[in-house]
This record gives C-alpha cells, structure tokens and sequence, in this order.
C-alpha cells in the first residue's frame, strides 16, 4: 500500500511538471507561430480578418516583395558584415584580455578588473552620446568603422572568458610553456585560445545577437540609407503585418545557422562540465 501511494504521488508531481513544461511551450511558441502564419498571408487579409491559425500561400510573394520593392537585400548583407566582424574581434580581444588579467602580474590588475565589471553594469544606450560626439571628432559617422571597433572593448565578454580561464587553464601549463621558450603571443594562440573555445563559443553567440540586432548605434550613426542595416529597414515598416513577419523570419534564420555552428562547443562544455563534476 505505501508504494502504491508513493507511486501514485509521483506520477501525479511528473504529471504537473509536464503540464507545466507543455504550457510553457505553448506560452512561448504561440506569437512566434503566429508571425508564421502572417508572414504567409496577404497584408490586406490580415487587415481585414485578424489573426489566423492556418497558413495561407503568399509566402514567396511576401518574399519577393521584401526584396525586391522594400530593398532588404543590401541592409542584410551590411548587418552580416557588421556582425560577423563584430563577433570575430569580440571573440579574440576579449580571450587576449581575458589572458592578460589571468596569467600577469599587473600592477593595477584588481581594480581594473573591477571597473570593466561596473562597466558591464552600464546600459549601452546611455554611452550613445558620446560615442556620437567621438565619431564626430575623428570623422567616422557614416560608416562601419563606429559600429564594429568599440566590440574589440566588449567587458561582458572579458569577465565571461576570465572566469572560465580561471578555471579550466592551469597556470602551470602556462609557466611549463614559458620555461620551454614559447612566446606570448604562441603561448595564447596555440595553448590558451583552444582550451577555452566552450567559453569563446558562448560569448561569441550572445554577441552575435547582439551586433545583429543593434538598432541605436547605426540609427544614430549612419545617414547614407546604402548602409543602413536591416533592423532600420524593419523599422520603417510600421503597420505593414505580412512583411514585419517576414523580416522576423528572415532575422531568425542567421542566428540559427550561427548557433548551429557553435552548439557543438556548446554542449561538449556543458558534457564535460558534468564529467568533472
């Protein structure tokens, strides 16, 4: 009788934590259904009926159309240079400063490992300003150059990587490769840089989707409508359902294909993690 009881009682606990997991996919998944249902229907049908459960078959027109008469092509291929650019320096300069926090003995190594932590703190759209007034000194609006460079300062991603290094570097790798001659700059690339790729991976996808979805910075820095990026593009589609849903689509897509490339390290960081635990 008692484990009658007790096997009732845990069918019932899987039983509510499953209902909940399925009401919370349902939760989540619902609006972005929704915005595949619309990016198939015509804009006036949206309009008229509302929202709609089933697909209809202008998919490909919705397409054609934001390409060919609303011009999305260029602003895409701006945002995956910018982001693509972005990521990659973000990726390597924030390990290369990562490595120098860990490995030497700087004087004023503490608190400035403390001011890049308080600069995480720091929303992005209150330094927007300056950032403007500094491009304007040097003569960089209207160009890449202000939206890419300041990713090789990315602090967020510096913190993330130290942590890491600190745990899965020993330093006694590193003074056994400086007794055997190695320099710095080998020391980082071949020894450091592939021990923490799990941490790179990681870092590199959140700033992925942050660069792809940036819309202050080149709304604020770029006038010529040739290097507009495609989140300002979207913007001017106010009202527009089919193709705002479209463009949603079409955004999902390349963060996918990135996530798709760095979930391998992903998930062996996570594997080995439980390994070691």
């Amino acid at each position: 009788m008692e484990f009658t009881k007790w096997f009732n009682k845990l069918n019932v606990q899987r039983i509510l934590i499953y209902s909940f997991i399925i009401v919370l996919f349902l939760i989540v998944t619902f609006p972005m259904y929704i915005i595949l249902i619309d990016s198939t229907r015509l804009m006036e049908d949206i309009q008229l009926s509302g929202p709609s459960f089933v697909p209809d078959q202008y998919f490909p027109w919705n397409l054609y159309v934001l390409f060919a008469y609303v011009g999305v092509g260029w602003p895409l291929l701006n945002s995956i240079f910018v982001s693509v650019s972005s990521t990659i320096l973000t990726a390597y300069f924030s390990t290369l400063t990562a490595f120098g926090l860990e490995f030497y003995n700087l004087k004023w190594k503490k608190p400035l490992y403390v001011i890049i932590i308080l600069f995480i703190m720091i929303p992005t759209q209150l330094s927007i300003i300056g950032l403007y007034q500094l491009c304007l000194t040097f003569k960089m609006t209207n160009s890449f150059l202000p939206l890419i460079l300041p990713s090789i300062a990315n602090c967020f991603g510096v913190f993330f990587i130290k942590q890491y290094m600190s745990a899965a570097v020993p330093h006694d790798i590193i003074e056994a490769a400086r007794i055997d001659g190695a320099n710095e700059l080998s020391i980082f690339n071949k020894i450091v840089y592939p021990m923490v790729t799990p941490a790179i991976a990681a870092v590199s996808l959140l700033s992925f989707i942050k660069y792809w979805n940036q819309f202050i910075e080149p709304r604020v820095l770029i006038y010529d409508q040739s290097m507009y990026t495609f989140p300002i593009v979207m913007s001017f589609l106010t009202g527009q359902s089919a193709y705002i849903s479209m463009g949603i689509i079409i955004t999902i897509i390349p963060v996918l294909i990135f996530f798709m490339k760095v979930s391998k390290s992903l998930v062996g960081s996570i594997a080995s993690g439980a390994l070691k635990g």
